[in-house]
């Protein structure tokens, strides 16, 4: 298939299985697990059965984009188990997530578990759905903000990337729908093909996204929280440094050279996903920013249409928590948000603690709320702010001597 004629599908027009066809995955819910996760992101009542949601929860893109929106209003990302539990590991196993999440209410997750929750729940609303992984881009915006800066020339610094450590999820809606969200038919769809991905948390996606380049338009891509902020997907790799499109060899036979393959090539599937920001005062009237296409687009990170599956993110989640290094080490990172109002179009509220600062992120413009200063201080905001709950004085003892320790002492 043609770059042409593939937009917003997967490589050669690939389809995903219905989730039928796979019921021994592990990101397999019960009808009762998925109730009472719609339920805890308010998409239906407390008194609705598990029957009442096939009525009512239709595998559409209108309600994908209402379960990505219920998530991150109703769960925090956050590590906050690497520094104040026992294991200091975060239980990113579908079981193990959505009890921390929807069974015990205790907190939330990073990527691996926010994704690995939605991953099972899409599956039991008849979602056709599969994972895959991303390297995060190092130069990335990073909080407290969660904004790039105003130098549109870090468009195109080259980005640093990490190993696999980022987990997105590829979906096509099963039932056709209109632009009004009515349901067209009840046959398979079609193969238009969603990223999404409620675990990146600031300034990650807050809708799903199309697999398509838009090239230069001015309205490529999706909205963020709000007008302010906007992704869009671009064809790309990560780049490398060995992979060359052409081989010519030197008279000696010891060097070669040719062009670097840092562009995708048509059937790898390689994307990148890209970030803008904008202050209030730069949008046009129709609410997109003026002439933004080559200014400040940042890369968040790359991926491919490879699918992969639970033991990798096993895997990468226990190396994420024992590597001496990185932001989830080096930090207390936790990022919630909240609507504004309760029309399902509101702009969102990005509220941030990153190790001392608590944040918070109105149409744009970021405010300091408060600055931490001990571990019960931040145990206090972690409960009344984002809901995670610790015991004190076990919390207290799991994060001693830990880097992210407030007031501990430094050996010289």
């Amino acid at each position: 298939m043609s770059e042409a004629t593939r937009r917003g599908t997967l490589r050669n027009g690939y389809w995903i299985k219905h989730p039928s066809a796979s019921p021994n995955s592990p990101y397999t819910y019960t009808s009762e697990q998925v109730r009472a996760y719609l339920v805890e992101i308010g998409l239906i009542g407390p008194t609705q059965s598990a029957e009442d949601v096939k009525a009512k929860v239709k595998p559409t893109y209108h309600n994908l984009e209402k379960i990505v929106r219920g998530h991150l209003r109703r769960f925090p990302f956050e590590n906050t188990e690497i520094h104040y539990s026992p294991t200091h590991e975060l239980d990113v196993t579908p079981q193990g997530a959505f009890q921390r999440l929807v069974g015990e209410k205790k907190g939330g997750s990073y990527c691996f578990g926010m994704n690995g929750v939605m991953y099972g729940i899409l599956r039991g609303l008849g979602y056709r759905v599969y994972s895959g992984t991303a390297r995060v881009n190092h130069n990335s915006p990073l909080p407290p903000t969660g904004r790039i800066g105003s130098d549109g020339g870090q468009t195109h610094q080259r980005p640093v990337y990490t190993p696999l450590s980022h987990m997105v999820l590829f979906v096509q809606p099963f039932v056709d729908y209109t632009r009004d969200g009515e349901a067209t038919s009840e046959g398979q769809g079609n193969n238009q093909t969603y990223m999404i991905d409620v675990g990146f948390g600031s300034p990650g996606l807050a809708r799903p996204i199309l697999l398509a380049d838009d090239g230069e338009d001015d309205d490529q891509g999706v909205m963020g929280v709000g007008r302010t902020e906007r992704h869009r997907l671009k064809r790309g790799t990560a780049g490398g440094e060995n992979i060359i499109s052409s081989l010519s060899t030197s008279r000696d036979g010891l060097t070669s050279t040719g062009s670097v393959l840092n562009q995708a090539e048509p059937d790898m599937g390689d994307w990148v996903l890209q970030v803008w920001h904008a202050k209030a005062s730069d949008l046009a009237e129709s609410g997109v920013p003026a002439q933004h296409q080559n200014r400040g687009w940042k890369t968040l990170y790359t991926f491919t249409e490879a699918e992969y599956f639970l033991q990798d993110y096993l895997n990468s989640s226990l190396a994420i928590c024992h590597t001496k290094v990185g932001i989830f080490w080096e930090h207390v990172f936790v990022c919630k948000h909240a609507a504004e109002d309760d029309s399902d179009d509101s702009e969102l509220i990005r509220t941030i603690l990153f190790s001392t600062e608590l944040r918070r992120t109105v149409r744009g413009k970021s405010e300091l709320i408060r600055k931490v200063e001990s571990e019960k201080e931040r145990l206090e905001v972690l409960q009344d702010v984002f809901g995670i709950v610790y015991d004190v004085e076990e919390a207290l003892g799991c994060v001693k001597g830990r880097v992210v320790e407030l007031g501990r002492e430094v050996s010289t």
